[in-house]
């Protein structure tokens, strides 16, 4: 399986020269497709200080992060950082997060979705957009998914080549450990076929939906009115 992204071996990289670092933590933001080489704790550090740039810094709502774009393409790691950087941000700043309505203030699930909207595209997405995609993401990152269920598999399957490599020696074995940490790697950074807004279809049966809703509201106006006793 092909990996888009470029590794990068570390924040002294030659790829790096002249990128922008946030005021907000000091952290430098990788340009381009670059955000996939750093370790965990980095990638996620990365995303949280564009959830703060967006959901906490500015005018009271959310905003894009001014970062450039650093992923190629959405993949289950890139949702899996967000899902953690969300959760960080929301830990520590639940009560600094901009309000998306009126009674309610970015949860994880639509912070996660901007974020993730932020750092492949630069796409501020709208509030109905966020939760949406949202949504999916949490889907998608559940046990019940396709991709879930790939990796737990490869997972499984990786185990069991350890396993059998190992009665050939410890040699053998790391040889095998390597190339299972490939495969899950890339399983983790392919492209997922996940669009940052709703599918078309979706966005129709939402719009053919209302007007079955005012009619049962209708209906029920109607018969509670005949029903109703008399005032006189």
């Amino acid at each position: 399986m092909r990996i888009d992204d470029p590794e990068v071996g570390s924040n002294t990289d030659p790829q790096l020269a002249g990128s922008p670092t946030s005021v907000l933590t000091g952290i430098q933001v990788v340009p381009g497709s670059a955000l996939s080489g750093f370790p965990e704790h980095e990638r996620r550090a990365q995303l949280l200080v564009r959830l703060k740039a967006m959901l906490i810094e500015g005018s009271g709502k959310p905003v894009l992060s001014g970062e450039p774009p650093a992923a190629a393409h959405i993949s289950y790691e890139l949702l899996t950082d967000a899902q953690a950087a969300a959760s960080d941000l929301l830990k520590d700043h639940r009560d600094e997060v901009h309000w998306v309505t009126p009674t309610a203030r970015a949860d994880q699930r639509e912070a996660a979705a901007y974020v993730v909207a932020d750092v492949v595209r630069g796409q501020l997405l709208e509030h109905e957009q966020a939760g949406s995609f949202g949504q999916r993401i949490i889907n998608t990152l559940g046990p019940k998914s396709a991709v879930s269920k790939a990796l737990a598999a490869d997972k499984n399957k990786g185990y069991k080549d350890v396993a059998r490599a190992r009665k050939q020696g410890e040699s053998a074995a790391e040889e095998a450990k390597a190339a299972v940490d490939k495969r899950r790697l890339e399983l983790l950074r392919a492209p997922l076929p996940l669009e940052l807004t709703a599918p078309p279809l979706l966005q129709q049966r939402k719009r053919e939906r209302e007007p079955e809703r005012d009619c049962r509201a209708e209906y029920t106006e109607r018969h509670w009115s005949v029903g109703a006793p008399s005032s006189a």
